[in-house]
Order: structure tokens, then C-alpha cells, then sequence
């Protein structure tokens, strides 16, 4: 189909919609050229170099034709191709006939309809590019600094030779796509993943503070001085921009909540611990994240200690948790100070509700009765209707006796920081 104005000429050959440019439009730009290669190697040397200096992709649409002439192959501009967002097909192609050992060749390397340098993000990466970025991925270099680093070198290369070129476009999922074809076993988790972390970690080091993300990483190879209990399966990378460390300094003394999410990326093994502050209007706001692959004292240590010059103008008043006594200890025992520890509302509840302390009651309407009263405690919003609450779950207790069973000492333990005066050590979280 002719896109030139008022004309109407179509047809089904592309051969035909060339000459007729040629003859009737005078685009002589559109011509036909033919060439003879003695191998394979050669054909394929010189579509690699045309596709290159053209700014072209062909594809084949079918399969091979044998005739007594030869086999012959079809290859079009990728932008003709059924799915192509064209409604006319493009005049540039290359038909290839092997015959007798050579290979000759009729193409023509013109464009029609549609500028090819705007389809270079849609273009493969040619195979030598691939290569090299492969090559740069077995050095355990980062794939976001693989992306931008060979993006760079080409933008470098457009400029002095004024030449465009896919390698320009590179992104980040073509990275990740390089790496699964050449490196079928990189895994995040294994040794060359975390290795790459520590890389980007040493790479960083050289960067203004303010500019750093990667605090600290070890990896499961690394020990330690000072820290046996870490041993070479620990992984712990610490993470934080300057707007967490501004955030963490500027409402840190209130208080400090932290928690883990379980199985929330590809990464089954890798936890996300998150620590988090209240701002103003008492919205948590991160401030820090640890990736771990042992959610255990030992780990949680390191994150605060790495985190420790931060810490130490703050004056903590309280830190909430979950009922998983990590956390608090490795608090301890890097802070050293008085911070009240408070338990999430949501946490305990979830923990009731899971029946791992009302299942060891016998008596189910005396397990109702108290995981009723229990809640009126969590949800209590004044100091006088917190205590009749808690005066009404101690008698409760107490008239169930040993049928409280577990969770009787659960509450004891857990919930309260002695025995059962004052209020509860638990909280909110939004």
C-alpha cells in the first residue's frame, strides 16, 4: 500500500510497491541490490554489518522454500511482521538463494513508512554485546551497574561517531534476560548473587556518605572478628538512603517498631526485616531494612550495630516488636539503655486467634470467655477502662485455675512486664 498522498496504489508484491515509488513518486532511494557470498559465513558477516549500518532487524516469517533454483529465505523488517502496529508492510527485505555452495542475494535496504532509528529499543541486542555483558556478570558486577555502565560507553560512542546503536537502550530486565541464557545457575541466594552484593557494597565505599544505600554486607563466605556466633551461613546486608537517616534522626527519640516479612519476593530464604519510626501524624515511616537469611540475635546485632553512630543521639523511649525475643535482646546488647519494650496488639492477637494457647484449654467456653476479655484489654483506650479490664481478665484467670493452662502463663509472661500490675506492654500498629 503507497502512503504518498492521493495515491492509491496497492499490491500484494512488495517488489511492485518499490518500482512504483521508484517510477511514479521518483524515491530512488528505493532500488533493489543483488549479491553473491561464497559461504554462509560471509552472508552472515554482511547481514550483521548491514543491519548494523542500516539501523535494521529482519526476521524470517516462514519457513525455507526448496525449488529446483535453491533454497531460498525470506527476511523482512521486523516492523512487517503480523503484529507489527503498521497497517502496510515495509519496502526493506533480503532474499537469500543457496545454490551450488554460494549464497546470492536480493534485498532492499531502504525504509518505507516508518523511521527504523525510532525502533531500536525494539531491536535484539546483538550477540558480541550480549557476550560482553555476560562477561561482566561472571565478574560479579552488579546487573544495575552492568545496565548503566554499557548504556553509558554507547551513549560515549554515539557521540563521537554520531552513529545510533541498540546497545543504547539497554535496560536492567536485559540484564536479568542475558543472565538467565548465560548464566542459567546464578541464583539469588547462591554465592555469586551475594558476591555481587558485596561488590556493589565495595563499589559504594568510594561515594559521599549521603549517597550511600548499601550500609554493610556479609556475605556467607565472611567471618567476622569478634562475632563467632556468626558464622559462614549468616548473610546480612543493611540498607538505608539519606532521606531514612534524616527521617530516623528527626523522629527516632519517640519510639522504634520493627518486624520481619516472611516469603514476600522470589527469594524464599531471604528475610526483610524493617525498622520504622512514627512521624507527626504518627504514621510509621521506614527508616532502615536488613535482608537476613537467619531472622536470630546474632544478625539483628549487626544491623544495629551498623546503625549504632545513628542511634546513639537518640534517646529510644520504647521499642515494639513481635513476641520473638530476638529483636529486643540484640537491642540490649547494642543500646544499652532503658527502652520499654511493647508488643504489637496485632501480633498477640494473631497469636490467640492461631489457637497455640486456647487449644490447651479443655473448656471451650471458658477459652471464649477470656479470649473475650482479652480483647476488651487490647482495645481499652482509657487508663480506667484498661484496668477493669485487666481486673476482670485476673479473675477470670483465676476462677479457671489450671484450665488456663498456657495461655494463662502467655499472658503473664508475655504481655505484661510483671505479673499482671499496671497496664499491658502492647500497642497499636497503622
Amino acid at each position: 500500500m503507497c502512503q504518498e498522498e492521493n495515491c492509491e496504489f496497492t499490491s500484494a508484491r512488495v517488489e511492485q510497491l518499490i518500482d512504483h515509488l521508484r517510477q511514479t513518486h521518483n524515491l530512488l532511494q528505493m532500488r533493489l541490490e543483488k549479491r553473491t557470498f561464497e559461504s554462509e559465513v560471509a552472508f552472515l558477516d554482511w547481514k550483521i554489518e548491514t543491519e548494523s549500518s542500516t539501523v535494521s532487524h529482519f526476521v524470517k516469517h516462514r519457513g525455507s522454500h526448496n525449488s529446483e533454483a535453491g533454497k531460498k529465505d525470506m527476511l523482512y523488517c521486523f516492523r512487517t511482521e503480523r503484529t507489527s502496529d503498521l497497517p502496510f508492510k515495509c519496502t526493506s527485505f533480503i532474499k537469500v538463494t543457496h545454490h551450488l555452495k554460494k549464497y546470492f542475494v536480493e534485498a532492499c535496504l531502504a525504509h518505507y513508512g516508518h523511521d527504523p532509528t525510532e525502533d531500536l529499543p525494539r531491536h535484539p541486542l546483538p550477540f558480541a554485546f550480549r557476550e560482553q555483558i555476560a562477561h561482566r556478570l561472571k565478574l560479579h558486577v552488579p546487573p544495575r551497574r552492568v545496565a548503566i555502565d554499557m548504556r553509558t560507553e554507547a551513549c560515549n560512542e554515539w557521540r563521537r561517531s554520531g552513529k545510533k546503536s541498540r546497545e543504547m537502550y539497554v535496560t536492567l530486565q536485559d540484564v536479568h534476560n542475558i543472565r538467565k541464557e548465560f548464566l542459567p545457575e546464578y541464583q539469588f541466594g547462591s554465592l555469586s548473587d551475594m558476591e555481587s552484593l558485596r561488590a556493589e557494597f565495595v563499589c559504594q565505599q568510594t561515594l559521599p556518605e549521603r549517597e550511600r544505600t548499601l550500609l554493610f554486607v556479609k556475605t556467607e563466605t565472611e567471618a567476622i572478628e569478634g562475632y563467632p556466633e556468626l558464622t559462614d551461613t549468616h548473610f546480612v546486608a543493611v540498607i538505608q538512603n539519606d532521606h531514612q537517616r534524616q527521617a530516623l534522626q528527626r523522629h527516632g527519640s519517640s519510639g522504634i517498631c520493627i518486624d520481619a516479612t516472611h516469603c514476600v519476593t522470589r527469594y524464599k530464604k531471604i528475610y526483610l526485616v524493617t525498622l520504622m519510626v512514627l512521624d507527626d501524624s504518627e504514621r510509621g515511616v521506614p527508616v532502615a531494612h536488613c535482608l537476613v537469611n537467619h531472622e536470630d540475635t546474632p544478625s539483628m546485632e549487626l544491623f544495629f550495630i551498623t546503625l549504632l553512630p545513628q542511634l546513639r543521639s537518640l534517646t529510644v523511649l520504647w521499642f515494639l516488636s513481635d513476641d520473638a525475643p530476638a529483636f529486643y535482646n540484640a537491642w540490649l546488647k547494642v543500646v544499652r539503655g532503658e527502652t520499654k519494650k511493647l508488643l504489637c496488639i496485632w501480633h498477640v492477637l494473631k497469636n490467640v486467634n492461631a489457637g497455640i494457647q486456647i487449644r490447651t484449654m479443655p473448656n471451650a467456653a471458658v477459652a471464649q470467655n477470656l479470649k473475650f476479655l482479652f480483647r476488651a484489654v487490647m482495645y481499652s483506650h482509657t487508663e480506667e477502662a484498661c484496668a477493669d479490664a485487666v481486673r476482670d481478665l485476673r479473675q477470670a484467670l483465676m476462677s479457671a485455675g489450671e484450665c488456663s493452662g498456657i495461655f494463662g502463663k502467655y499472658l503473664f509472661e508475655s504481655c505484661w512486664a510483671v505479673g499482671f500490675s499496671g497496664p499491658p506492654r502492647m500497642s497499636h500498629v497503622y
